[in-house]
């Protein structure tokens, strides 16, 4: 992660300790020594954006991404990375220099690239193969994807991911792994098969690094890596470590309340924004919208996954609260209010929560599979009212008799269903509940919310049909969360139609007429 970690007398340190012979010649760190005096000594060149050629020169996020590299080799440690990164801020030209670096200066080396589309891996060998041509000391076999070094007896490929076995090909000590969630053939496969080709000791390395396409993966792999104890370190870089998006802002220029939060947050981390940066900012999101920037430029984690284009819930993480603004004991039962999406295979959802003052309050979510109704009755509470898959009739009558035989004085009712004339059902559903969201009127508790903020990071808009693409959802149960909670608006919206039909009883007044007197 970012937060303040760059130290350039870290980097510093490491050179001196190098040049000291505190490291052996054949250890990591030397070696990213001996990579960084090359590009400071202008041996590694790149083409611009503007097609010039020139020597390299490190931006402030390709120097984190050596300090960490010399972080982790200095601890021993393979160096193993999941680089959550904005787009076109020289990430996957920093690692293709290195890799390269390593193999053509070190023997019986090999490395790979795997990208995520055939125009990509041609994009990103010709950083290779432009820092390769353009030197002179070592001869090199350079074929339409690969670099040999016969004398160094090493090799340097890139592939398309969805291969048969992209991991095949000897032992590779340096893989670099790009945009892993746009990888579209044997996705989990080809991943699982390059990253165990690779030894795990001190002198190799592998780098996962990607824009994030929903909580999908590689997003989920990338939290566990924030872990103390996993493997792989976790990197992430806001749009604003970079030292080229700025272009000048016009005069009169004025910063905006989300502006001026972001420009607290980068300064809280070491970073001040210019108003130039804000303005290319406003231009880009103008140019590619709010979604887009945010999966390609985000300022937080958070942002990568709900910028992810098309999402049907992007700001369900916004429902989240700590506790509830109320004391929940003293609740009228008509306010007592659940859900259920059944499942055997599939895994049973139960919500329960309240509805007050227009206000739906979701504080439990139960979620289990391969259970029966007298399993299931745990997860009720008592006196509360139950929204159910209207299909599932006979759940409905297994969970009533279980709860009646507890004595919970649980009612069980199908979720009401109006379907119009050629109306997708599924989706108006679905805008109920983001209909509820826009206004204010969802709450989820902290605590039974991540179920719910994975599957809403995940379901989206197909780009075809315009409904719910649900096939994104196989690897988190068919997004039944969701679906509980789908059910569980739908039978809150008839009660309160309800309620406001009910018409209050007017007395008729106490007169002598009336009295009989």
């Amino acid at each position: 992660m970012y937060n303040k970690e760059f130290h350039p007398t870290r980097i510093e340190k490491y050179v001196k300790a190098v040049e000291q012979g505190k490291y052996p010649k054949d250890s990591m760190l030397y070696k990213l020594v001996l990579f960084l005096k090359s590009v400071d000594s202008g041996q590694q060149f790149i083409r611009t954006e503007h097609g010039e050629i020139r020597p390299m020169v490190l931006r402030r996020s390709q120097y984190l991404l050596l300090q960490k590299a010399m972080d982790m080799a200095h601890a021993g440690r393979p160096i193993r990375i999941r680089d959550l990164k904005s787009r076109k801020d020289g990430h996957s030209t920093f690692w293709e220099h290195l890799i390269g670096f390593l193999c053509e200066n070190y023997p019986a080396q090999i490395g790979k690239t795997i990208a995520h589309r055939d125009e990509s891996t041609k994009e990103i060998f010709d950083i290779a193969r432009l820092a390769s041509e353009l030197k002179s000391h070592r001869p090199a076999k350079i074929g339409v994807t690969s670099i040999e070094w016969p004398d160094m007896r090493s090799k340097f490929t890139c592939t398309t991911a969805g291969g048969s076995s992209p991991g095949a090909g000897g032992t590779p000590m340096f893989v670099l792994l790009s945009e892993r969630p746009k990888w579209e053939k044997n996705k989990d496969a080809s991943y699982a098969d390059v990253v165990n080709s690779v030894p795990f000791t001190p002198n190799t390395i592998i780098i996962d690094e990607a824009t994030a396409n929903g909580r999908e993966q590689f997003y989920t792999s990338w939290e566990k890596a924030c872990e103390p104890d996993d493997v792989f370190d976790a990197m992430f870089m806001p749009w604003y470590i970079s030292d080229r998006l700025s272009i000048p802002a016009p005069k009169g220029f004025s910063r905006t309340e989300a502006e001026k939060k972001i420009v607290i947050q980068a300064h809280n981390e070491g970073v001040e924004i210019s108003d130039g940066m804000l303005y290319w900012r406003r231009k880009k999101i103008d140019d590619i919208g709010i979604d887009a920037f945010h999966q390609d430029f985000p300022s937080t984690p958070e942002e990568a996954v709900q910028g992810s284009k098309g999402l049907i819930f992007p700001m369900l993480r916004s429902c989240l609260i700590d506790a509830l603004p109320f004391d929940a004991t003293r609740i009228d039962n008509q306010q007592k209010v659940g859900a259920m999406d059944p499942g055997y295979n599939d895994p049973c959802v139960i919500g329960s929560g309240f509805y007050r003052d227009r206000v739906l309050y979701l504080v439990s979510v139960w979620r289990q599979t391969e259970t029966l109704a007298s399993e299931r009755v745990d997860a009720l509470f008592p006196e509360h009212h139950y929204y159910v898959d209207p299909a599932e009739l006979t759940e409905r009558m297994e969970l009533q008799q279980a709860a009646d035989k507890k004595g919970l004085k649980c009612r069980f009712s199908p979720a009401p269903r109006r379907k119009n004339p050629g109306e997708d059902c599924e989706s108006t559903e679905l805008r109920k509940i983001l209909k509820m969201i826009d206004q204010g009127r969802l709450k989820i508790l902290r605590s039974c919310g991540k179920q719910l903020v994975l599957e809403a990071d995940n379901l989206a808009w197909d780009e075809k049909t315009s409904k719910p693409n649900m096939s994104r959802g196989e690897a988190w149960g068919h997004f039944d969360t969701l679906m509980m909670l789908k059910y569980l608006v739908m039978g809150v919206e008839t009660l309160e139609v309800f309620n406001s039909l009910k018409k209050p009883v007017s007395k008729p007044t106490r007169s002598k007429e009336w009295a009989g007197y």
